[in-house]
């Protein structure tokens, strides 16, 4: 058995984690360091995966956006599927299950609220470093954020 993806190219490469000293981060002393050795490893996983070469990453300040319309698309898609019933349905599963603040919105009111045109070109910049077979979900995620 081999561990896929990312996970396992660390893995290969001897980077087994905060265990081992280093992954995606040099550990010392339980703290996690820039390791410069990385960005390497992840370009030549990125190429052997076909992502493009030039994808610009994901910033800080789109993770949250990001995490939000996968959420909501995959709660779309349960709609669709006849698995929920509506969106309210689906942020008290997301609530439930992903232990979020029953006191917030869940994810699918609260990527109804962000601009449609931000979740619309970070979803298309992410479907456009993946491979064709593997873009289709952040091209639904960007057809929920219209809506």
């Amino acid at each position: 058995w081999a561990l896929p993806g990312l996970a396992g190219a660390m893995v290969r490469a001897g980077r087994t984690g905060r265990a081992g000293g280093r992954g995606l981060y040099l550990w010392r002393q339980g703290r996690p360091l820039p390791d410069p050795e990385v960005e390497p490893l992840l370009a030549a996983w990125r190429r052997g995966a076909g992502m493009g070469p030039g994808a610009a990453p994901v910033t800080g300040d789109e993770i949250a956006p990001a995490v939000l319309a996968a959420l909501a698309a995959e709660g779309a898609r349960l709609i669709g599927a006849g698995r929920a019933a509506d969106a309210g349905a689906v942020d008290l599963l997301a609530m439930a299950v992903l232990g979020l603040d029953a006191g917030r919105d869940g994810p699918m009111s609260r990527a109804a609220e962000q601009p449609a045109d931000l979740t619309a070109a970070l979803s298309a910049r992410i479907a456009g470093a993946l491979p064709p077979a593997r873009r289709g979900f952040w091209r639904g995620a960007a057809e929920i954020s219209r809506g």
